[in-house]
């Protein structure tokens, strides 16, 4: 079965209520579509956010049956993320290096709000990871 792996900004854009981030999430539960939330990721889209906006990204993570958290819960995992991370140098991303270490790891692709962050990434790499945009449908 496939999957996404969401990053910081999405889970972010969810918490600060974007609808268009939030209905594409929902669809995907509703396809019962597997998403994981690297650890590192949801700490790094909760850093600076009001403390009911850290609920609202808690609550997807831990209420949303699609979802499952993606600790770094042994040594092998920590050592995936490092080898990831000793990669993303300019400038360091531990979130991004966690995110792609799940991504190779489950072989899905990562969801993104910010196609540039992604970008300055992927640049560091030895291989491009692949990256889908969550974008506003175009007005017509």
């Amino acid at each position: 079965m496939t999957g996404y792996v969401l990053d910081w900004t999405v889970l972010a854009a969810f918490a600060q209520g974007d609808d268009h981030v939030a209905n594409t999430i929902a669809s995907l539960d509703e396809a019962h579509t597997r998403l994981a939330v690297p650890v590192l990721a949801l700490i790094q889209a909760q850093s600076g956010l009001p403390d009911d906006q850290v609920a609202i990204a808690a609550g997807l993570v831990n209420n949303l049956p699609s979802i499952e958290l993606d600790p770094i819960s042994d040594t092998d995992v920590a050592r995936e993320t490092a080898r990831v991370a000793s990669w993303i140098t300019d400038p360091p991303n531990l979130a991004a290096a966690q995110t792609i270490a799940v991504a190779m790891r489950l072989e899905w692709n990562v969801l993104t709000v910010d196609v540039k962050a992604w970008d300055l990434v992927n640049a560091q790499l030895p291989r491009e990871v692949p990256v889908i945009t969550i974008a506003e449908p175009p007005e017509i």
